[in-house]
């Protein structure tokens, strides 16, 4: 949703969204689908749902495609973009975060320590598409 409603737009904002999300994706894969592969020992279903959770994208993208128009509103994309902000926010502080502290045998410091590291890594995507799109 995030990402259509940007590129829509800009294609200048939607482009290192995308670049983040697509990034976002391969540890958000990860974790729906190591999960399953350990409960389950089948490495095709966790493969299977963890594609699967992806769809949810392309179906926000529908949603934002219905909602988000030339019509629209400048406060219909800044409310589709405080509405994802916040989902995302949530998720992290309220989900992501707490579990990541409540893992035995992990010290905080590396759980602070990564979570600097991925700030970083979306950091240097956006630095490197400016960089990219300056050429």
């Amino acid at each position: 949703m995030a990402t259509y409603v940007a590129s829509f737009h800009s294609v200048s904002a939607g482009l290192p969204l995308a670049i983040a999300i697509a990034i976002h994706n391969i540890p958000e894969g990860l974790a729906v689908a190591m999960p399953i592969y350990h409960a389950t020992g089948s490495r095709s279903r966790a493969v299977l749902l963890g594609t699967l959770s992806g769809l949810s994208e392309p179906f926000g993208a529908l949603l934002a495609s219905i909602v988000a128009n030339e019509a629209s509103s400048k406060a219909a994309f800044g409310g589709m973009f405080g509405l994802t902000a916040g989902m995302m926010t949530y998720v992290c502080i309220s989900e992501l975060l707490p579990t990541a502290f409540n893992e035995s045998g992990v010290g905080r410091g590396l759980i602070v320590g990564s979570f600097f590291c991925g700030c970083a890594v979306m950091a240097l995507s956006l630095v490197a598409e400016k960089v990219a799109t300056a050429s």
